[in-house]
């Protein structure tokens, strides 16, 4: 993970698929943050319902997309664990393993915005310090925004094949494993 006493910042969310949107904000959180890592943490269920493509094919998408942030950036499967991901959950799960080391969770302010629905938010908040990075049109508890880009988008263009525009919207790396799943090829 990190050295012992490590600052990690996880970014949980779906990332179904991955995006530049998610990228600028990892790459903001690492320019930023007092952290030696920061660790994208896909969701294997979503606690509110939300319908989710495949686990390990959004797996594989991070860390194409994650890549790109070199040696200080990474992907972990820690929500394969629990049947329902609840981030006081993980947090919890973490604090009993790696003790010493100091936690940051990295949200978007269009789910901070949602923090009232969260399970246990207040523990959340003791367990890791929150910070938010903001998207246009929601920026609640966030100094900046980024652009606007959503995974439902970037999914509506894939299944229309409108390439080029997708294309506008994800990692380079993500693009390309975006088109072999489209069409059935190999990953």
């Amino acid at each position: 993970m990190a050295r012992a006493n490590g600052r990690i910042c996880l970014f949980g969310g779906s990332f179904n698929p991955p995006h530049l949107g998610h990228l600028l904000a990892s790459q903001w959180a690492l320019a930023t943050l007092p952290i030696d890592r920061l660790l994208w943490v896909p969701s294997f269920s979503h606690p509110f319902g939300k319908p989710l493509a495949d686990f390990d094919e959004r797996l594989a998408l991070c860390r194409a997309a994650v890549a790109s942030l070199g040696p200080a950036g990474g992907v972990r499967d820690y929500e394969r664990r629990f049947a329902t991901s609840y981030t006081v959950d993980l947090l919890r799960a973490l604090h009993a393993t790696h003790r010493g080391y100091r936690f940051w969770w990295l949200v978007g302010s269009d789910a901070y915005a949602e923090r009232h629905r969260w399970k246990e938010w207040e523990t959340i908040e003791q367990l890791a310090t929150v910070a938010v990075i903001g998207r246009a049109g929601s920026c609640e508890g966030s100094p900046l925004a980024l652009p606007n880009i959503s995974s439902t988008e970037v999914r509506r263009l894939a299944e229309a094949g409108a390439w080029d525009e997708v294309a506008e919207l994800v990692p380079a790396r993500v693009l390309r494993r975006l088109r072999r799943s489209q069409s059935g090829g190999a990953s």
